[in-house]
């Protein structure tokens, strides 16, 4: 796995919190998480 701090061109996503992503972003987070948790 590679850390951010060995990353020089990372997008902004990889590191932004989550107020600042896009709506649509936390939408597909929220989707693939709650995916795995009934996975699990």
């Amino acid at each position: 796995m590679i850390g951010a701090r060995t990353v020089r061109h990372h997008k902004a996503s990889y590191v932004a919190d989550w107020d600042q992503l896009p709506e649509w972003q936390q939408q597909t987070d929220a989707d693939i998480f709650e995916h795995i948790e009934q996975l699990i």
